[in-house]
């Protein structure tokens, strides 16, 4: 949502500039790993003995599914991101991930219908 306003705002023609749209997605689905990752390993973490028991790849399994689902309420601005980023679910192992995490993603479902934009 937020990715979606300052496009607006900045006057980014994402039709034209989707490539650079998707490597930011990339890039922003990267830092949240490596910030969750950073974050359990730090002294607090440790000494209550706190785990991450989430990959890589699944963080990249929801990351794109969570893009996807918002930037495909606009298809026309973000046809290539779309498309791109279809590519990047089909290329992890959704079946695990789309078991896993059933509940969390109809959850984030049902909120995004309360939003307008």
């Amino acid at each position: 949502m937020k990715m979606h306003g300052y496009i607006s705002e900045w006057g980014i023609d994402s039709s034209k500039r989707g490539k650079m749209l998707h490597r930011t997605v990339k890039q922003m689905i990267a830092y949240f790993y490596a910030s969750f990752r950073n974050t359990s390993r730090t002294k607090l973490a440790k000494s209550l003995d706190a785990q991450i028991s989430v990959s890589r790849a699944e963080v990249d399994w929801l990351g794109y599914n969570a893009f996807y689902t918002v930037l495909s309420r606009k298809p026309r601005r973000y046809t290539w991101v779309l498309k791109e980023l279809l590519g990047d679910i089909g290329r992890l192992k959704g079946s695990r991930c789309r078991k896993r995490f059933r509940g969390l993603f109809a959850e984030g479902l049902r909120s995004m219908e309360q939003i307008a934009y």
